[in-house]
């Protein structure tokens, strides 16, 4: 079984180091666990989107410039939902 390789997350660990604190401090600060942390910073684990919001804003940088890997499209719309009338018609056909 091969080991995928993962990528440390550079633009991350570089805005930790720019705002002046040690991956603990911000691990304390945001709430996010240290060793949770420490995986995200070395790729081993994808952040979620609240992990995301919660690290740039704690760090003072934009999502995406923090999580440039991660593609975000635009967003789909909702699925549309069958109005009552066509249903009711569906069950009495």
């Amino acid at each position: 079984m091969a080991s995928q390789k993962q990528k440390m997350n550079l633009p991350l660990k570089l805005a930790i180091i720019a705002t002046g604190q040690s991956q603990r401090d911000l691990a304390v600060r945001t709430g996010i666990g240290e060793v949770r942390l420490s995986a995200i910073v070395n790729g081993w684990k994808a952040a979620t989107d609240a992990e995301e919001k919660i690290l740039a804003k704690a760090t003072g940088r934009r999502r995406r410039d923090l999580f440039p890997q991660r593609a975000r499209g635009p967003k789909r719309p909702a699925p549309r939902r069958a109005s009552k009338v066509s249903a009711v018609a569906a069950r009495t056909a």
